[in-house]
């Protein structure tokens, strides 16, 4: 089972390699892959400054006590 995973996956990268070389030849094309696999890169997360705490006086003093 595991087997077919491994070459279901590099069939994936051949067939992205393939995309690629296929669009050196189109800038169009180029930018249709683009899209494409910048969407499936998915969104990056970016936490807000605002968001991050600041650790108590002593966290990590206690931290290091655990292990």
């Amino acid at each position: 089972m595991m087997e077919r995973q491994i070459t279901r996956v590099r069939a994936e990268k051949d067939l992205r390699s393939l995309a690629i070389q296929a669009c050196s030849f189109s800038g169009e094309q180029a930018e249709k892959i683009h899209k494409v696999l910048i969407a499936e890169q998915g969104e990056i997360y970016v936490i807000a400054r605002s968001a991050i705490e600041v650790a108590e006086e002593g966290a990590l003093a206690s931290l290091k006590a655990l292990m």
